[in-house]
């Protein structure tokens, strides 16, 4: 991200400029920085404080004008909450927030992007799309799709290498439609607190995680039985399953 200079480190044979760098004068955009290393954290944090870079390995400072657009799929503030993510950096990149809906937000968009998908697919001595009965576009919705877009054009690609030029119905659904993800034994708490520091925090969400992947795995990952089992809403359900990481694919 910062670039080297020549001899920085072993390989390093030429001076290489950073994406800073690279940026100067427009945009940059950082993806995913939830799941930045909290190191880099406070060097990025440097830079927009101060709009200046030094390459690795190099003594001068570098001016920068870079407009920052980042990007995350995580919960900063819960992250804050974590330790896992610097709040200082989250009130310098929180200035004109953009949030977008996951796909069970706008779980009636869902035929259209799977039209949308399907007239895309390539097509073999011209085996026509893929199409879906009412009924499976009815099982389809009631998932969590808690990839959102992403896990639902790999789930249209999957679909059309399975049945090819074919019309899916909703008991083909079973061969695309596969739980993924494994009980886990439910964490025992401490009898007593004589042994030092109890991060119950970290225990409640492996319980938490725990029940809700038991519960899952019990209801061959239907989600709204499972939040029926659960007596959970199954917005909330979605929501808890996004938070704790668990997918079903």
């Amino acid at each position: 991200m910062f670039g080297h200079e020549a001899g920085a480190f072993t390989g390093a044979i030429r001076a290489r400029p950073g994406r800073f760098e690279a940026a100067h004068g427009g945009t940059l955009f950082l993806d995913e920085v939830g799941d930045m290393a909290t190191a880099m954290q406070a060097k990025l944090l440097r830079v927009l404080e101060t709009r200046v870079v030094e390459r690795v390995g190099g003594m001068l400072p570098i001016a920068v004008d870079v407009r920052i657009c980042a990007a995350t799929s995580v919960d900063l503030f819960a992250a804050i909450d974590r330790g896992v993510f610097r709040s200082d950096l989250l009130y310098r990149l929180d200035v004109i927030r953009i949030e977008m809906p996951s796909l069970a937000d706008r779980i009636d968009d869902l035929p259209i992007l799977i039209q949308h998908f399907t007239s895309r697919q390539p097509r073999d001595r011209g085996t026509p799309p893929i199409r879906f009965t009412d009924a499976a576009l009815a099982v389809l919705m009631a998932q969590p799709w808690l990839g959102n877009v992403r896990e639902l054009k790999n789930f249209v690609e999957r679909a059309q290498a399975h049945f090819p030029g074919a019309v899916i119905d909703q008991g083909d659904l079973s061969k695309l439609l596969r739980i993924a993800i494994a009980p886990r034994p439910i964490a025992k708490p401490p009898v007593t607190l004589g042994e030092g520091f109890i991060d119950l925090k970290r225990i409640l969400t492996d319980l938490e995680t725990a029940y809700i992947t038991e519960a899952l795995a019990a209801t061959g990952g239907a989600v709204a039985a499972t939040a029926k089992r659960l007596g959970l809403q199954r917005t909330t359900l979605i929501e808890k399953m996004r938070r704790l990481h668990i997918g079903v694919a």
